[in-house]
């Protein structure tokens, strides 16, 4: 959690300096984010694990483009979104996982391949019998506590899709404190992130 903090305030300025340069928005960060969790995967769980952050993932016609793919002996069990909060669907979280989950089972057991954001190379893997959809909410802020509350009970009830929320009170983009003040103010949900790496696992 400090990380992201850290992303976000490096985000508010120029990525190459200059005293006469000012930005206004920031830089978007949830692609470093992204990042961050897979290294937080491959950290914390067995390494004969496989991270594959943003790279496209075919099977037939359709192309999915998942924040993190999680593979085993060629095998993806596991799909991570990573949402910063919930300010950008907070009328519409649940019916967002809802439909995941009916997506999930199109690619169910189906072929795919990986192509490597690099050499761009294409190699075969297989979705697993039963894609579990982990839906990583960083923030519960920029949204109403019943607001969120409620979008993370209803997304309970489905089977293949399990939301978390990695933190409260204070949200990491937070303005005018320290680090460290942001750190503190906020409360980081540590159950959250054990119950994410056991449902990868």
């Amino acid at each position: 959690m400090r990380k992201v903090v850290e992303l976000y305030i490096e985000a508010r300025f120029p990525r190459f300096y200059h005293p006469k340069i000012k930005r206004g928005r920031s830089h978007v960060i949830p692609g470093q984010v992204e990042d961050l969790l897979a290294a937080f995967f491959a950290f914390n769980l067995v390494s004969d694990y496989e991270y594959f952050v943003d790279q496209a993932i075919t099977t037939g016609k359709t192309a999915l483009y998942p924040d993190v793919a999680i593979a085993k002996d060629k095998k993806i069990d596991n799909i991570v979104d990573i949402k910063m909060d919930l300010g950008w669907n907070r009328d519409g979280f649940v019916a967002f996982c809802e439909e995941q989950e009916k997506k999930l089972d199109d690619i169910n057991r189906k072929d795919c391949f990986i192509t490597d954001g690099i050499k761009k190379e294409k190699a075969l893997y297989k979705f697993g019998d039963d894609v579990k959809y982990h839906v990583v909410v960083v923030s519960d802020q920029n949204i109403s506590s019943e607001k969120f509350e409620r979008n993370m009970k209803g997304v309970e009830k489905l089977t293949s899709v399990k939301a978390y929320s990695l933190s409260a009170k204070l949200h990491p983009n937070t303005y005018n404190k320290t680090i460290d003040e942001i750190i503190k103010g906020m409360t980081i949900n540590n159950n959250e992130f054990i119950r994410l790496l056991e449902s990868v696992c």
